[in-house]
């Protein structure tokens, strides 16, 4: 989050990663040579204990990280042990082509958009093809099918065929590395989209992984959010903190936490934790829609209307269509009820998330058998789709029978 970016106070950010010194620089590509300028600062003074260029054949990118690392770490303690430089020189692969293709499927992983996650796993398994044993590849690979599946994002492929991409990854990276963190962080993810009811493997997996890497923000992360939908609250609120204490100011563990305070009721803590996502530049504006509405607040509702308009956001009009509903416009209403109901793609992975919120906004324009309606088609069944459903805007149909066989269809105890 610092890049393109002025340090500022280096004993500030030095304070909020929990640092004693920062490294900061610039990488330039010019025809085969790649130039490196690095700097080591020592934040309590930001006194400069070195600075050095770097210029190498581009085809040696392993051999500059490794160079610029062991600079860092003998200008940090003076003299390296052999562990120590042997842990320097490790490679997760050699292969400079698979690790090219690695690093690009990060970048698009890190968007989280339908089409760069479908990008990413392209990626991870472009790098896989080029070196068969490079494990974190195929691990990520799983991970980002796991990832289009949570989701719900329709890349043109159905759910059934995202499952089970990501479980033969997955499986097949721990087959090829038990000690790959990454590779029971992704059997951890895909096992929550392959048994949405009882989660079953999920949380020994999730477990093996942070016994493995306890330093990992993206499983404290992941292991986060399988909590809440366990119904273990306080646990995943806990589970955030500990990711937000390894990774100051991560936007994806805000959204967690706002979804979490959103889904109990809390609208104020909720667009607290939104205010912090889009800070750090995470795109919450269908959210912020959400938590407007929740909040009675017609101003936000048409400031995130018009940003998501000027965005080219195709859920800007129905979200307009909806607050002139509100106004008393029937045909509005009309529409946007027919809009809300309206089939879906096959190659949608689920309405988990997105049905249960038409639903409480159908009920709020009087639609009571068409929000019902709405959490009947929810899909898949199971954990994410009855934490959701715990939602006290629901509570006006909750005791219907209608919404009683859904509500027990997804219950993940009775699956036990």
């Amino acid at each position: 989050r610092y890049r393109g970016t002025e340090l500022g106070n280096p004993t500030a950010v030095a304070r909020a990663l929990n640092v004693a010194y920062l490294v900061t620089g610039s990488v330039r590509r010019s025809g085969d040579r790649i130039r490196v300028n690095a700097e080591l600062i020592r934040a309590a003074t930001g006194a400069q204990v070195w600075a050095r260029p770097f210029d190498q054949a581009g085809t040696d990118v392993f051999g500059i990280q490794e160079t610029v690392a062991r600079e860092v770490a003998t200008g940090i303690v003076g003299r390296l042990l052999p562990a120590e430089r042997g842990a320097i020189a490790a490679r997760t692969t050699r292969d400079p082509i698979a690790y090219d293709h690695f690093l690009r499927g990060n970048q698009q992983l890190a968007i989280r958009s339908p089409g760069s996650m479908l990008r990413a796993a392209q990626e991870f398994e472009s790098a896989a093809a080029a070196d068969p044993g490079f494990t974190d590849a195929v691990a990520r690979a799983g991970y980002a099918y796991a990832a289009i599946v949570d989701n719900d994002a329709d890349v043109g492929l159905p759910r059934d065929s995202l499952v089970a991409r990501g479980v033969a990854r997955a499986e097949r990276a721990v087959r090829m590395d038990s000690t790959s963190s990454d590779a029971w962080l992704a059997l951890a993810y895909i096992r929550e989209a392959q048994f949405p009811r009882t989660l079953q493997g999920a949380r020994d997996a999730f477990i093996r992984a942070l016994t493995l890497s306890p330093r990992s923000a993206e499983a404290h992360h992941q292991y986060a959010d399988f909590l809440a939908r366990s119904g273990e609250a306080d646990s995943a609120r806990e589970e955030n903190l500990r990711t937000l204490a390894l990774e100051p100011g991560r936007g994806a563990t805000y959204v967690q936490l706002m979804n979490q305070a959103y889904v109990a009721g809390r609208v104020e803590a909720a667009s607290r934790y939104a205010d912090s996502a889009q800070a750090a530049g995470i795109d919450i504006l269908q959210w912020r829609f959400i938590l407007s509405v929740a909040a009675g607040d017609t101003v936000a509702q048409r400031r995130a209307v018009t940003a998501l308009a000027h965005d080219g956001s195709s859920i800007a009009r129905a979200f307009d269509r909806y607050m002139a509903a509100e106004r008393g416009d029937t045909t509005a209403a009309r529409r946007y009820r027919d809009a809300a109901l309206s089939p879906l793609p096959a190659t949608v992975p689920g309405t988990q998330i997105v049905a249960p919120n038409i639903a409480m906004l159908l009920l709020r324009l009087g639609y009571r058998d068409d929000a019902l309606a709405a959490i009947e088609s929810a899909f898949p069944r199971g954990a994410v789709l009855h934490w959701i459903l715990a939602h006290p805007a629901l509570d006006p149909i909750r005791a219907d029978p209608r919404f009683q066989r859904v509500w027990n269809d997804s219950d993940p105890r009775g699956a036990r």
